[in-house]
C-alpha cells in the first residue's frame, strides 16, 4: 500500500511540474517588458512590481511539487511532509489571492491611464492615454474610433487566472496526497530529536529574516526630524518631524511584536522540560503575533493604497523619494527642492519590503502555532 501511494504522488509531482512549464510557455514566455519612446532611450518596466508578481507566482509553483517530490524520495527524513504541509497550505493560499486578484484586476486596473507599464495592457494602449504618458508611448496619433475596436484585456491575464484555478485544485490535491502519506503509513512520524531540529531550524530562519528587516529596511526607513527647508531663503522654515506619528508608531508594534516568536519558540524547543505551561507560552505568544503582525501588514497595504504618493501624503512612509519635486508646491515647509519633475511615483523600496516582510513574519507566526499542535502529537510538548 505505501509503496503505491508513493509511486502515485510520484506521478502526480511530475503533473504538476509539467502544467508549471506549460504555464510558463504559454503566458510568461510572451509578454512584453520594454516600450520604446520617441526620444530614442527606452522605458524599461522590468521588474516592476508586475514582474515580480509573475516571477514570485511562478517560482513558487515550481517549488511547490518539488517539496511533494522530497517527501518520498527520503522516507527516512519525516520531517519533510511537515514542510510539505506548511508550504501547501501557504501556496494554496496565495494561488487563492491571485485568483481573486486577476479577477479585480482584470475589470478594474487593465487599460486604464494609470497602468501604463502593465503587460496585460492592450497593444494599441498608446493611442488612447499617450497624452497621460508621453515618456511611455512614441506615437502621438489618437486612436480612430471608427477604425479600430475597443481595447482588450490582455489574454495572459486571463490564462493567469484560469491556471491560478488550476493551481488552487492542485492545492488541495497536494494537502489530500500528505494526509495519504501520514495514515498509510508510507512516511512515519518524525522522533523528538527530529522534530526538535526542524522547529529549531524555523526559527533560525525567522531570525535571520528579522535581523535583515532591523539591518536595511528599518534602518533605510526615512523620517522627516529637523529643518527640511533650511537652505532656501528665507530660511531656516519651521521645525518638521514625522517622528512619533501613528505611522511611526505602527512600525514599533511590529517590531516589537516580532521579536517574541522566534526567542521563545527556541526557548521552548530547546528546553528537555515538558509542561502544559510552556505548551501554552509558546501557542499564545504565537497566535498573538501572527494576529498583530497580519493586521499591520493589511494596514500597510491600505496606506500604499490610499496614502502613498497621493497630494496629501507628505507626511507617510510609503511616499516615493522623487514625492517633493512633484508636489513640492503643496509643502513648501517639507520640501527643500524647488525643481518640478516629470515622474512616475511609486511605493519607496523600504516601504515595500517593510510589508512583504510583515507578511512573512506573519505566516512564519502562525506556522509556529500549527508546530504548537504537531509537537504535542512528536511528544516535543506535552
Amino acid at each position: 500500500m505505501s509503496t503505491e501511494v508513493k509511486h502515485t504522488v510520484f506521478i502526480f509531482a511530475l503533473a504538476h511540474i509539467l502544467t508549471v512549464a506549460i504555464f510558463y510557455c504559454i503566458t510568461i514566455f510572451d509578454l512584453i517588458y520594454i516600450y520604446p519612446v520617441a526620444s530614442g532611450n527606452s522605458a524599461n518596466i522590468l521588474y516592476t512590481f508586475a514582474w515580480w508578481f509573475l516571477a514570485v507566482f511562478l517560482a513558487i509553483n515550481y517549488i511547490f511539487p518539488l517539496i511533494l517530490l522530497s517527501v518520498v524520495v527520503d522516507e527516512k527524513n519525516q520531517s519533510r511532509v511537515d514542510i510539505h504541509s506548511i508550504t501547501a497550505t501557504i501556496f494554496l493560499c496565495v494561488n487563492f489571492l491571485v485568483f481573486i486578484g486577476c479577477i479585480l484586476v482584470y475589470f478594474l486596473y487593465t487599460n486604464t491611464s494609470y497602468s501604463g507599464n502593465f503587460p496585460f495592457n492592450d497593444p494599441r494602449w498608446c493611442c488612447s492615454f499617450y497624452i497621460d504618458h508621453p515618456e511611455l508611448c512614441p506615437n502621438t496619433s489618437p486612436c480612430l474610433p471608427d477604425a479600430n475596436p475597443p481595447l482588450s484585456r490582455g489574454v495572459e491575464l486571463i490564462v493567469i487566472w484560469v491556471f491560478s484555478g488550476v493551481f488552487i485544485i492542485l492545492g488541495f490535491i497536494h494537502l489530500g496526497l500528505n494526509r495519504l502519506l501520514r495514515i498509510s503509513g508510507a512516511i512515519a512520524s518524525p522522533s523528538e530529536g527530529e522534530a526538535r531540529l526542524l522547529g529549531i531550524i524555523v526559527c533560525f530562519v525567522y531570525l535571520a529574516i528579522y535581523a535583515y528587516w532591523l539591518a536595511w529596511p528599518t534602518f533605510d526607513l526615512q523620517y522627516i526630524n529637523g529643518y527640511p527647508t533650511l537652505g532656501i531663503p528665507p530660511g531656516p522654515g519651521t521645525f518638521q518631524s514625522t517622528l512619533y506619528n501613528w505611522q511611526w508608531v505602527l512600525m514599533c508594534i511590529a517590531l516589537l511584536a516580532n521579536i517574541f516568536p522566534p526567542n521563545v519558540s527556541l526557548a521552548c524547543f530547546i528546553s528537555e522540560n515538558k509542561s502544559y505551561s510552556i505548551t501554552s507560552l509558546h501557542f499564545w505568544t504565537n497566535l498573538i503575533s501572527g494576529i498583530i503582525s497580519g493586521v499591520i501588514c493589511l494596514i500597510l497595504l491600505g496606506i500604499w493604497i490610499g496614502d502613498c504618493n497621493w497630494v496629501w501624503s507628505g507626511e507617510s512612509i510609503c511616499r516615493s523619494d522623487l514625492f517633493c519635486c512633484v508636489f513640492f508646491s503643496n509643502y513648501p515647509d517639507l520640501c527643500g527642492n524647488t525643481t518640478p519633475c516629470d515622474a512616475i511615483l511609486r511605493a519607496n523600496s523600504q516601504y515595500i519590503q517593510h510589508t512583504v516582510i510583515t507578511g512573512i513574519l506573519a505566516i512564519l507566526s502562525f506556522v509556529f502555532v500549527w508546530y504548537n499542535v504537531r509537537f504535542v502529537k512528536y511528544g516535543v510538548f506535552k
